[in-house]
């Protein structure tokens, strides 16, 4: 099963590769950025992990 972290993980990679892309000029803006460092993404981690406890 996929935890929250692991997604972030994946998102923060995704952002390093699109700051990369954005300074050798392949991409314009990158639209990761505010998405990985989003103070709600922690509010809602925490949701998540609180809701998937097994019984």
């Amino acid at each position: 099963m996929t935890q929250p972290s692991d997604a972030k993980h994946i998102l923060t990679q995704i952002d390093i590769c699109c700051e990369w892309a954005t300074r050798v000029g392949l991409l314009s803006s990158n639209p990761f950025n505010q998405l990985v460092d989003a103070e709600e993404w922690n509010c809602v981690t925490e949701d998540i992990e609180s809701t998937n406890t097994i019984s």
